[in-house]
């Protein structure tokens, strides 16, 4: 996530869920006894070695998820023709193979 998710509430509610935070922080942000522990981890880590957090957090592979995303609605557009939510999911995942095998021949 970017710069615009940065704040003590988000990181709160990672560390309760014990997710690991891929928020990146703001650019004028510090340590402070205000913020969260987990917050002034994420901000020492990210200021000290940036590349290493980007790298061991995978920042920056949103591209990937959505080229693929862009991919299926060209080849099958951005409508489900199902009305009920499970035939919606059965559509979709016929969608998504349909994809994977049209990917792999070419």
């Amino acid at each position: 996530m970017d710069g615009s998710y940065d704040s003590n509430k988000n990181f709160k509610y990672l560390y309760e869920k014990k997710i690991l935070p891929g928020i990146k922080i703001k650019k004028n942000s510090i340590t402070s006894s205000k913020n969260t522990n987990t917050r002034n981890k994420e901000v020492t880590s990210q200021q000290q070695y940036f590349d290493r957090w980007k790298k061991k957090r995978k920042y920056g592979h949103r591209w990937m998820a959505e080229t693929a995303f862009s991919s299926l609605k060209r080849m099958f557009g951005e409508y489900t023709y199902a009305t009920k939510f499970q035939n919606m999911i059965k559509e979709m995942i016929l969608r998504v193979s349909l994809y994977n095998l049209f990917r792999r021949m070419t």
